[in-house]
C-alpha cells in the first residue's frame, strides 16, 4: 500500500468511539479514530517499511503516526530521528507504543541517557520506560549499565515530571528484579531516596518509601504490569 491508499483507508475506518477515547487522551491534531485491531491488521498488511512509515509520521496524523510506529524498520531509525519522534509527541499512549520500536534499535542505551532528566514530559517518560522495558527483557543492556542507570535514577527522582515518576518507580523494581546483586544496589538507591509520590492514571497517587514499594510484590507487580500495559 502506498501512502495514499493507507490515509484513505484510515480515514474510512475511523469510528467516533475510539476517536472520543483518543481525545481523553490528549491526542490533539486531525484524527479518525482507527481501531488498534485495524491498524494492526494494515500493519501486517503493509509489513516494514521505513518510507511509509516516515511518510506517515510526518503527516502529524494521530492515527498515522500509531501506524508508523508498527511498521518503521529498528534497523534503519537513526537515533536522532527517534529522538525527534519522542520530542513530537503530546500524548502518553503514542510514548508507549514508540517505546516498542525504540527497544528493539541499536539506539536505546544512547537515547535513556538523552531523554531522562530533559525536563520535558513526555521525553522523560520515553526514557525511564525504555530503562524498564530493557532491563524487564534482559535485552541489549548489560548489569553495569543498569548499576550506572540506578545512580541516574537516585539523581532524578526528585527533579522528575509527576507523569514520568511512575516509569521511573517502575524502572527502579524492574532493576532490582535482574539479579541479587542488582537488588541489593537497589535497595541502596532507594534508602537514599526515602519517601516518593508517583501520581499513576489507573492506580493513583502512590506515596510510599521506596524500600517499602520493593518490598511490596503486589504494588510492585501492579506498578509494573500497568505501566507495560498501557
Amino acid at each position: 500500500m502506498d501512502y495514499a491508499s493507507v490515509m484513505a483507508d484510515l480515514e474510512s475506518h475511523g469510528t467516533g468511539e475510539v476517536l472520543a477515547v483518543l481525545r481523553d487522551q490528549g491526542a490533539e491534531g486531525e484524527a479518525y479514530g482507527v481501531p488498534a485491531q485495524h491498524l494492526r491488521e494494515i500493519a501486517a498488511h503493509c509489513g516494514i517499511d521505513q518510507e511509509l512509515a516516515q511518510s506517515l509520521w510526518s503527516s502529524r496524523n494521530v492515527d498515522a503516526r500509531l501506524l508508523a510506529v508498527q511498521i518503521a524498520d529498528p534497523g534503519a531509525m537513526a537515533a536522532d530521528d527517534l529522538d525527534a519522534w519522542a520530542h513530537d509527541v503530546t500524548y502518553y499512549p503514542l510514548i508507549d507504543h514508540l517505546i516498542h520500536l525504540v527497544v528493539q534499535t541499536p539506539h536505546a542505551v544512547e537515547l535513556i541517557e538523552r531523554w531522562i532528566g530533559s525536563g520535558h514530559e513526555f521525553v522523560e517518560r520515553c526514557g525511564f520506560l525504555t530503562m524498564a522495558q530493557l532491563a524487564k527483557d534482559g535485552r541489549e543492556i548489560e548489569v553495569r549499565e543498569l548499576e550506572s542507570q540506578l545512580e541516574t535514577i537516585e539523581g532524578h527522582i526528585r527533579s522528575s515530571t509527576v507523569r514520568a515518576k511512575h516509569e521511573l518507580g517502575a524502572a527502579l523494581v524492574t532493576i532490582g528484579r535482574r539479579n541479587d546483586r542488582l537488588q541489593e544496589l537497589t535497595m541502596e538507591v532507594a534508602r537514599k531516596i526515602g519517601r516518593i509520590r508517583i501520581e499513576h492514571p489507573e492506580l493513583g497517587t502512590i506515596e510510599s518509601d521506596a524500600v517499602e514499594l520493593l518490598r511490596n510484590p503486589t504494588l510492585a507487580e501492579r506498578l509494573i504490569r500497568k505501566t507495560h500495559e498501557e
